[in-house]
């Protein structure tokens, strides 16, 4: 019984290695706040205010296995690739980062300071 729960937590162990090599999030070597990515292969998206969040991530599961080729592009692109491709209507998210609000908010914030 011991041996067969050893080689489960080593299959386990090893399956959770072989993902954090190949299902890898794009580099922030920058310090980038805000940024956008996709990978054509499986149309797998990143993307948010990656120093504090929020972040979004879209995936089939196939890509959970496939080294990325991440491709930066704008936040309309990242919004349109995800409604097309996973269905996503942003303004029914929570939050305002994603459904646009949160732009509302910070050109609301900007005048008043103006004044």
């Amino acid at each position: 019984m011991k041996k067969i729960i050893l080689s489960i937590l080593i299959i386990f162990g090893v399956f959770i290695a072989y993902l954090q090599i190949f299902n890898r999030i794009p580099e922030n070597k920058d310090n980038i706040k805000e940024a956008y990515y996709h990978c054509d292969d499986y149309n797998a998206l990143y993307g948010g205010r990656l120093t504090k969040g929020p972040t979004r991530s879209f995936r089939t599961i196939a890509s959970y296995f496939h080294v990325h080729d991440w491709k930066a592009i704008s936040k309309d692109e990242f919004k349109r690739l995800a409604s097309l491709h996973y269905g996503i209507i942003w303004e029914n998210e929570p939050g305002s980062f994603f459904n646009g609000r949160w732009e509302m908010i910070q050109k609301q914030d900007k005048s008043i300071k103006d004044k």
